[in-house]
């Protein structure tokens, strides 16, 4: 039987798996300054696609070549996936405290500041009950007699 290798990726019925080693030469090449910036101000699908291939190649260059385009473009919207679902859970009461997930510090320093992440409020949109006729409520309002 042969051993594992770390550095290879697996195929499995729901996609890539990566090993951490790849995750981490992938969140270090998505920490740059560069990339970080053309990410956040691509203006269009031809320019994502652009720098999600300097991506994969840097990747690439890193000693992981087995990855693709679509594989990087997948792993990256997962981790965003799975980065705001920790935040979302965060938030909520009754959760005690939980084992951090093992990539939540460096993906917070990456988009945490994103507003997409972290909305600078929110707005409940839910259709509430009617608004009730308060005319008769006593505002402090002296009543004629």
């Amino acid at each position: 039987m042969a051993e594992k290798d770390e550095g290879k990726k697996k195929r499995t019925n729901r996609g890539i798996t990566w090993p951490d080693t790849a995750a981490i030469a992938l969140l270090n090449i998505w920490q740059e300054e560069e990339i970080r910036i053309s990410l956040e101000t691509c203006k269009s699908s031809k320019e994502m696609r652009a720098t999600y291939r300097t991506i994969t190649l840097e990747l690439h260059k890193k000693g992981f070549t087995d990855y693709t385009l679509e594989n990087v473009v997948n792993k990256m919207k997962k981790l965003r996936q799975r980065f705001k679902k920790e935040v979302d859970s965060a938030k909520k009461s009754g959760k005690g405290r939980a084992k951090p997930w093992k990539f939540f510090q460096r993906l917070n320093d990456i988009i945490g500041h994103r507003p997409n992440v972290r909305p600078a409020f929110c707005v409940d949109t839910s259709a509430g009950e009617k608004a009730e006729d308060n005319s008769d409520i006593d505002h402090g309002e002296e009543q004629e007699t």
